[in-house]
């Protein structure tokens, strides 16, 4: 088995194409041997790079700069596995602002990865954005591990609660629902004394309005190509909708507080006036599928009343972006288990937050579920998604309540 050795401070980037190149330098910054940073970045502009190695784990350093931190300047360093896809890539860090120098690590399944780092500039706030990693450690895939001796232990089993559910109803076009069954259980202790009391519990009984969610046959899935897309709607105008392509968007989806959208557009040229026409318009995001014969499978996941335009013109670069909000709130709560987790961290007011793939049909006020046996979960805050077309990469990090 041939395996790469670990090694510190990488020494080259493969360029990513329609960005700019890494720079190295051992001197300029900080006190650290051999810094990565991106060099002047124009509106619109990315500096990125990758590179593949047999890893367990990489650690890093990093530290991002910007007069004025803002959501649409931010740098990102992921890991993709071999094989795989934007799907099941681990975030070694995504940050918007970091002031000090900062260290992080990830665990990785054993095998070969391909890691990207790159720093992003969208809308002009008249600053320097500048972002630098160092320390970069790979631990290689070839491990050996001995196992624990088996320690007997004793744990202490609670008693039984007392437990009222409904089946929630299914959902379908013009057919009837019935009505749920009814089911009192309750939860057993699988050891301990049998005469174990279970206490007095709350009876609650809830009803939920009907939620759809739907799915890719497994016949197709392989097939089905990931897509996004944006439309400005134009019927208040009394105008078509416009569907507009997009280098990003980042969204921040709220229940009864504002949620704000907003999205870069190539080429304003092309698009300005056409969005100007369609100023009482709605900014809708939708995520979905594109199959082989063609046809699109989408879900809406982000809605907001247009309400602004900046264009954005460089010497190399021509872009507008879009931006709004709207207030709405829940009304079909509904679990969800999320897929992908690569993050999860408890915030200085005590909420959970939690980072994993992008879910079609995870809402503000649902249940998500981030567990592997079902236990770990709570209801939905805050969703924010980060979307990026180059290098192409989907986040989405949600927010307890």
């Amino acid at each position: 088995m041939i395996v790469k050795p670990a090694f510190k401070n990488i020494q080259s980037f493969t360029p990513v194409e329609g960005s700019k190149e890494l720079i190295f330098d051992s001197t300029t910054y900080e006190s650290l041997p051999v810094s990565i940073t991106n060099p002047t970045l124009s509106d619109g502009e990315s500096a990125a790079g990758t590179f593949t190695a047999y890893a367990t784990r990489i650690d890093v350093s990093y530290k991002f700069d910007t007069t004025f931190a803002d959501v649409d300047c931010y740098a990102l360093f992921i890991a993709v596995p071999e094989g795989g896809t934007f799907e099941d890539m681990v975030v070694i860090f995504n940050a918007w602002s970091t002031t000090d120098w900062t260290s992080t690590g990830q665990d990785l399944t054993p095998g070969n990865w391909v890691f990207y780092f790159g720093v992003f500039k969208a809308i002009d706030h008249y600053i320097d954005i500048q972002g630098w990693i160092d320390n970069i450690h790979i631990q290689p895939s070839l491990k050996i591990s001995l196992i624990e001796d088996i320690i007997p232990r004793v744990v202490e089993i609670p008693n039984g609660e007392l437990i009222l559910t409904a089946e929630d109803p299914g959902w379908g076009g013009s057919y009837l629902i019935s009505l749920a069954t009814l089911f009192i259980h309750t939860i057993i202790p699988s050891s301990g004394p049998v005469n174990a009391q279970i206490p007095v519990a709350p009876l609650s009984l809830s009803i939920r309005n009907p939620s759809s969610v739907w799915a890719i046959p497994l016949s197709q899935q392989s097939a089905a190509k990931i897509i996004f897309s944006c439309t400005l709607t134009g019927a208040p105008d009394g105008l078509s909708d416009l569907t507009l392509p997009m280098s990003s968007f980042q969204a921040r989806m709220r229940d009864g507080d504002p949620s704000y959208v907003s999205v870069v557009v190539p080429s304003s040229a092309t698009y300005a006036a056409d969005v100007a026409a369609r100023s009482n318009g709605e900014i809708i995001i939708k995520k979905g599928f594109l199959m082989r014969d063609g046809s699109a499978q989408m879900e809406e996941i982000a809605r907001v009343d247009y309400e602004s335009m900046q264009i954005n013109q460089g010497a190399k670069n021509d872009s507008l972006t879009l931006s709004g909000h709207k207030t709405v709130t829940s009304s079909a709560p509904k679990d969800v288990t999320v897929v992908g987790v690569s993050f999860y961290g408890l915030q200085v007011n005590g909420k959970r937050r939690v980072r994993a793939n992008l879910d079609l049909f995870l809402r503000v006020g649902d249940c998500c579920i981030y567990g592997t046996d079902g236990n770990d979960y709570f209801t939905v805050g805050q969703i924010s998604y980060i979307v990026s077309a180059v290098p192409p990469s989907a986040i989405m990090e949600v927010t307890e309540a």
